[in-house]
């Protein structure tokens, strides 16, 4: 018989492996468990353990590399890159992931997958894009119109030429948001290349090994398959790598999916949460939320065009649930949790919400129920532009702003939460007297990922816009009154 080593180099040369071993090495692979739900340290075993337990079933083995979550720089957030709210889990990503410099042309356009980083909570992929011949913005659908397009600025820009990747595990479409990604995700190099990111807020429990399927998407052809858009040049744009993420499994608190009974103003209620991970690129939360349909006497509405939109029916959340977004969030060191301007997205019954604000060394999270009073009403207010003004949710939560920056392209405005806010608050600039100015404008967020703190900048596509966006001395604040919380009824749940 000959010596393992000798086989292995053999098979390392096979060009292709019969039909009946890569049967049986499939059906090996299905048997082994995909899910891991034990908290305790990942050995740290050769990358190809699940290829060699093949080898012992089967005698074949199928060389694929399989990129492991280490340590190491991330190109993305190189020196000369402009300083972003993203770059506040630039820590956490290069603390875990690994290096690819995969590329695939397609269509004049070359999209490079430079780096991974993926834990329990996130989803994480980076990328460098080059169009042959130059991105063209001055031709983008975007800035149709736009005699100018140095007017704008340079996250309003990069806006226009985010794609947009769908993610799938051992293909399979993930339960993911991929509305995570803000106008900090994107930054342009030079006139023919930009960099890139998503950020997808992970659902689903993610085993240790997996393959990662990465597509740009931009429709289902006749013949069904995937078409991608880059910078509006169609094409295919695919990646398929083997991943292991075993080091950033043992690197993340939960809480355990539970249902928590709640006692509110209306009653006991259930929380359904599903899914609640403290990982080195973040937090993510998992709720689910269960509606029922009802009936209204609203007539239907026809628009110009002549649809009928239906509005006789409608969906209230059933009234033994609640939701994550009725309620406050604080860690057991004090901070106040925050969902970012982006916000969340709902799933088939479920919501996913990315966290932001929770201390590293937090063990606990307390749940607060929100009260709404009996004199609880919506007020408005014209308020300054100005750095230490506030602008509420309501009387216990809101943003405090922190510098105010009258720009070559409109406002720049940042500001900081407090309270249980729950999602970014817009800001919308008028003079004194609280007239707000016409403008064809624009307006774009992003949200550091450790503070809450927002960045919020407000533009317009040309001089005369630009110039009625710098009169604007004060914004316009709608908060709701008579809202307090609920300490007696809080509950608190560990983070293991």
């Amino acid at each position: 018989m000959k010596p393992d080593k000798e086989i292995f180099a053999e098979m390392l040369n096979m060009n292709e492996v019969p039909a009946e071993i890569s049967d049986r090495m499939r059906q090996t692979y299905a048997a082994l468990p995909q899910k891991r739900r034990a908290r305790r340290k990942p050995l740290r075993t050769i990358l190809f353990a699940a290829a060699a337990i093949c080898v012992l079933a089967t005698g074949v083995f199928a060389a694929q590399e399989i990129y492991k979550m280490m340590k190491g720089n991330i190109p993305f957030y190189a020196e000369s890159k402009p300083a972003q709210p993203i770059d506040s889990i630039k820590a956490g990503t290069e603390s875990y992931n690994a290096e690819v410099n995969q590329t695939v042309t397609d269509a004049g356009i070359s999209v490079t997958l430079e780096n991974v980083s993926i834990d329990e909570s996130f989803i994480n992929a980076y990328f460098t894009i080059k169009k042959d011949g130059g991105l063209n913005l001055e031709n983008s659908i975007w800035f149709d119109g736009v005699s100018d397009i140095s007017l704008l600025a340079d996250e309003w820009k990069a806006n226009a030429l985010m794609p947009h990747f769908m993610c799938e595990m051992d293909g399979k479409q993930l339960d993911t948001t991929v509305d995570q990604n803000d106008s900090s995700d994107t930054y342009i190099i030079d006139e023919s290349t930009f960099k890139y990111m998503v950020h997808y807020a992970v659902a689903d429990a993610l085993p240790q090994q997996f393959t990662l399927n990465l597509y740009a998407f931009g429709y289902h052809n006749p013949d069904g398959e995937t078409v991608g858009n880059i910078c509006g040049t169609e094409g295919k744009w695919a990646f398929n790598i083997n991943v292991d993420i075993s080091e950033t499994i043992a690197a993340t608190k939960e809480i355990k999916p539970q249902e928590v009974s709640i006692t509110t103003q209306d009653g006991v209620k259930t929380l359904d949460l599903r899914k609640f991970t403290v990982a080195p690129s973040g937090t993510v939360a998992v709720y689910g939320e269960e509606y029922i349909a009802y009936k209204n006497d609203i007539e239907p509405h026809t628009l110009q065009d002549g649809t009928v939109i239906s509005t006789e029916e409608g969906y209230n959340l059933k009234d033994s649930t609640i939701s994550l977004g009725q309620l406050a969030m604080r860690d057991d060191k004090g901070n106040w949790l925050y969902v970012p301007a982006h916000g969340g997205s709902m799933g088939r019954d479920f919501n996913v919400s990315e966290i932001t604000g929770l201390a590293p060394d937090a063990t606990a999270i307390t749940f607060i129920p929100i009260i709404y009073g009996e004199n609880t009403e919506q007020t408005r207010e014209v308020l300054p532009l100005e750095k230490g003004q506030k602008n509420s949710l309501d009387t216990v939560s809101g943003t405090e702003i922190i510098s105010v920056e009258y720009t070559d392209y409109g406002i720049k405005i940042v500001s900081r939460p407090y309270g249980n806010l729950w999602v970014g608050i817009d800001f919308l600039p008028c003079d004194a007297n609280g007239t707000e100015p016409m403008i064809h404008g624009y307006t774009t967020s992003s949200t550091d990922r450790t503070t809450g703190e927002t960045t919020t900048i407000i533009g317009a596509y040309n001089p005369e816009d630009i110039a009625k966006w710098k009169q604007c001395t004060h914004f316009i604040s709608r908060y709701t009154t008579g809202v307090t919380l609920d300490e007696a009824n809080a509950v608190t749940l560990p983070l293991e």
